[in-house]
């Protein structure tokens, strides 16, 4: 007999070189029912993402080795359509035509947070993101 397989809501890649940010938008993601994972570099991010694919990340916008939007025109040129949430307090990017992202300024509220992150799920045209945190079936097949 087979234990019974976790069920994940949607995986999220957290961004940030904060380690207070990161662990509380992690403990937040987590209690939402979300799958999530963390990065404190854009290095650690494109790493990770080499061995893992996500449905959404949420970056901030200056990291120690580059700026959050730089690393969003990097996926954006090797046709990676991932959503992302742009969060920062210092850098504001312009408004973008990009229907995959969102900018978010720091600081801000956790209940606004999760609302953007899933109004910007639900505008994503993948599949796999229609389903409710917590009620989809886990992943199978995927790295």
């Amino acid at each position: 007999m087979q234990p019974p397989q976790m069920a994940f809501g949607p995986s999220v890649l957290i961004i940030d070189d904060e380690p207070g940010i990161r662990a509380l938008l992690l403990q937040a993601l987590h209690g939402w029912g979300y799958e999530a994972f963390a990065a404190a570099s854009l290095r650690e991010a494109r790493e990770f993402l080499q061995a893992r694919q996500v449905d959404a990340i949420a970056c901030d916008g200056m990291l120690e080795d580059g700026l959050g939007m730089d690393f969003v025109n990097q996926l954006r040129w090797a046709h990676d359509f991932t959503p992302v949430l742009f969060i920062s307090g210092s850098v504001r990017p312009k408004s973008s035509d990009d229907p995959h992202l969102s900018i978010l300024p720091k600081p801000f509220d956790m209940a606004v947070f999760r609302a953007a992150l899933e109004a910007l799920l639900r505008s994503s045209e993948r599949p796999s993101l229609q389903a409710i945190p917590g009620q989809r079936e886990a992943r199978s097949g995927r790295p």
